[in-house]
């Protein structure tokens, strides 16, 4: 709805759904535009059109829209969610609108103005991606005509990482650096570098979602990724290290600070950057490259992609490739076969 303090037009008001009751104009445009909503959705709407439920009668504030948009998020991306859409009420209200007057070309400009000042493709996309998943949502909810961020431009994404990997040496030597350095630390890079664990699922591991299925001792994950749960075995090693650090306990968090807290991720990078440069490699150290390390080496001893994936908690097979692509294209590159095959032609 437009901010206060501006007199919207008759189209904001109508996508918007805000009419005054004592004007008859107004209640005729009302009616114009739920009965062009209905024909729409009659003829299935024109091409590449979406089209949107009966307008509702009463429109929320934009507090209200974004608390209703983010109800179903929890944690740190609700936080960042909601973080980022107040960024963009910031981006509208600098021209006297607000949330529900955006629309395709102002989220297009702003991406472009992301893109100037330097920000990565990738982040863009995914910023915008936002921006336009909280418009479909308004649009699903009656509050918008059409969805104006269904065909937003954004940035394209290369499906390869640029992630750095350990060498395997290197993952033995940081291992060692981390058995030496104390039990918690060697769980740590156990759970990231054995099991490939996201960072977060890593420091919220806890005693009692630790199990037993077959012969394996096994970590519950109760909400990776997408809100999936997951069962992951875990390697003598890792289990032996887990065991060490949580001696005593019974229940809690696996990885605790010194002082018995927490870890938080800026407590982690800490702790990874001071085994790397024990195990003399080059940092920053960060989980998602041990994560990296994981997948990659894994391929390499010949685990079969679909173990890897199910061991990452991979949806499709296709984040596999993404990581082993960067690998491949180093490890495995074509120019020195060539090279050597070249040496044996006459």
């Amino acid at each position: 709805m437009a901010a206060s303090g501006t007199a919207p037009g008759a189209w904001t008001l109508a996508a918007a759904g805000v009419w005054p009751e004592s004007s008859v104009e107004a209640a005729r445009l009302r009616a114009a535009v739920h009965a062009g909503a209905r024909r729409r959705a009659r003829a299935g709407g024109a091409e590449g059109e979406r089209v949107a439920p009966p307008l509702s009668g009463e429109v929320p504030n934009d507090e209200e829209l974004i608390a209703g948009w983010l109800a179903p998020y929890a944690g740190s991306t609700r936080a960042q969610y909601a973080r980022l859409m107040h960024v963009w009420m910031g981006v509208l209200a600098e021209a006297g609108l607000g949330l529900l007057d955006g629309d395709r070309a102002r989220i297009e400009a702003w991406g472009a103005a992301l893109l100037r000042s330097g920000m990565a493709r990738t982040t863009v996309a995914a910023y915008l991606g936002v921006v336009c998943g909280f418009y479909r949502w308004c649009w699903e909810e009656g509050h918008l005509p059409t969805d104006v961020g269904a065909h937003v431009r954004r940035p394209s994404r290369p499906r390869r990482s640029g992630q750095r990997w350990l060498e395997a040496g290197e993952l033995r030597r940081l291992l060692d650096a981390a058995r030496d350095e104390g039990p918690t630390e060697h769980a740590m890079v156990c759970m990231l570098g054995l099991n490939g664990l996201r960072i977060g699922e890593a420091i919220a591991a806890r005693i009692e979602h630790l199990g037993r299925q077959g012969d394996r001792t096994t970590l519950l994950l109760p909400s990776r990724k997408a809100g999936v749960m997951d069962r992951v075995g875990l390697p003598e090693r890792a289990v032996w290290a887990i065991g060490e650090a949580t001696r005593g306990r019974t229940s809690g968090l696996i990885l605790r600070t010194g002082a018995g807290g927490q870890f938080y991720p800026a407590a982690v990078y800490r702790v990874l950057d001071q085994l790397a440069e024990d195990a003399g490699i080059a940092p920053p150290l960060r989980p998602h490259m041990l994560r990296a390390t994981f997948i990659t080496l894994s391929l390499d001893a010949g685990v079969p992609v679909r173990d890897v994936m199910a061991s990452a908690g991979h949806m499709h097979a296709t984040m596999v490739s993404y990581y082993d692509r960067a690998y491949g294209s180093v490890k495995r590159n074509a120019s020195g076969r060539l090279a050597d095959w070249l040496d044996t032609q006459p």
